[in-house]
C-alpha cells in the first residue's frame, strides 16, 4: 500500500510544481502520462490478466462501485478494459491538442482522478493532483504538442 501511495504523492507534486512553474511542461506531461497510461499499463494488464478492470472494480470501498463493476463491468470486463485504453489515449490525445480539446482534457482528466477515489484509499494521494489540472485550464493552448515540435524543428533548420 506505501508503494501506490508514495508514487501519487510523487506524481501529485510533480503536476502541482510544473503547473505553477513550467505550465506548458505539465500539460505535456499529463498528457503523455494518459497516453502511457492506457497504450502501455493498461494494455499490459489487459493482455496479462483480462479481468483486472472486474477485480480492480469488485475490491471498491463503496458499494455503489462495487454494484457497477458487477452489473455492467462484469458484463464484459475485456471490453471495458478496451473501453478504458481508448478513454485514456483520447484523455491524453486532447491534452496534447489545442484550445478547447485540451481544455475538454485537463475536464475529463480531473473527472476520472476523482471518479477513482472511491475505488481505494491511496487513489487520494493521486487526486491530490485535480486543482492544478482546473488551474491548467486557465491556460491560453493555441498550439498543438505537433505545432511547438514543428515549429522547434523549423527554427533549428534555420539556425
Amino acid at each position: 500500500m506505501t508503494g501506490p501511495i508514495l508514487s501519487g504523492l510523487l506524481f501529485s507534486l510533480s503536476v502541482i510544481l510544473l503547473s505553477f512553474f513550467k505550465p506548458g511542461s505539465c500539460r505535456v506531461f499529463i498528457g503523455f502520462f494518459f497516453i502511457i497510461s492506457g497504450a502501455v499499463v493498461n494494455l499490459t494488464l489487459i493482455i496479462i490478466r483480462p479481468f483486472f478492470v472486474y477485480q480492480y472494480g469488485m475490491t471498491a470501498r463503496l458499494e455503489l462501485y462495487r454494484d457497477f463493476t458487477e452489473r455492467v463491468i462484469g458484463v464484459n470486463p475485456i471490453l471495458f478494459g478496451v473501453l478504458l485504453i481508448l478513454f485514456e489515449l483520447t484523455v491524453g490525445m486532447m491534452i496534447l491538442g489545442k484550445k478547447r480539446w485540451v481544455t475538454g482534457g485537463l475536464l475529463l482528466a480531473s473527472l476520472f482522478m476523482v471518479i477513482l477515489i472511491p475505488l481505494q484509499a491511496y487513489r487520494f494521494a493521486w487526486a491530490l493532483s485535480v486543482p492544478s489540472l482546473l488551474f491548467l485550464m486557465r491556460g491560453n493552448y493555441g498550439k498543438s504538442l505537433i505545432d511547438m515540435v514543428r515549429e522547434r524543428r523549423e527554427g533549428a533548420k534555420t539556425d
